[in-house]
């Protein structure tokens, strides 16, 4: 998964901590601050994705794994799970007369649905780097901070 995943990412993959995303961003603000020649300011942005998990859809997140090499058994098995799961709703004691069939989403704390995600994160990253080539950024699982060189003040 290491090999796949963009290297800006973090969570959910081996030897890869929020720490890497801070130290890099430390790495661009003392840069900014002990070199800037041409007074440009560094401007940034933190994304909380919410709802990350309920909202990605498991055909498109099970496409993107077979096209990067998950095996096809694997791949049917995910799909199948997904569209047949069902969750029993309950709050405060009371409990739900049937169980409803969710449209979409991924399961929290599967391991499988980390490998998805890291993925589904990589992809994303992939394509902000090509539209958008001076953007740095760092991704920990649905949170994403991003930051630039002002050039054009």
């Amino acid at each position: 998964l290491a090999h796949t995943a963009h290297p800006w990412l973090s969570g959910g993959i081996r030897h890869r901590r929020s720490d890497d995303i801070i130290d890099r961003l430390l790495s661009a603000l003392q840069a900014a601050v002990e070199y800037n020649p041409n007074g440009e300011e560094l401007l940034g942005a933190s994304v909380d994705l919410s709802k990350y998990f309920d909202r990605l859809n498991i055909d498109q997140c099970v496409h993107l794994a077979e096209s990067l090499g998950l095996p096809t058994t694997l791949a049917q098995t995910l799909r199948s799970f997904y569209h047949r799961r069902s969750i029993w709703l309950a709050r405060q004691g009371c409990v739900a007369d049937a169980p409803i069939r969710p449209s979409g989403g991924l399961l929290q704390g599967c391991a499988l649905s980390m490998l998805l995600v890291v993925l589904h994160m990589s992809c994303w990253a992939q394509c902000l780097q090509m539209i958008a080539p001076a953007v740095q950024f760092g991704c920990f699982v649905d949170d994403r901070t991003l930051w630039i060189r002002d050039k054009y003040q």
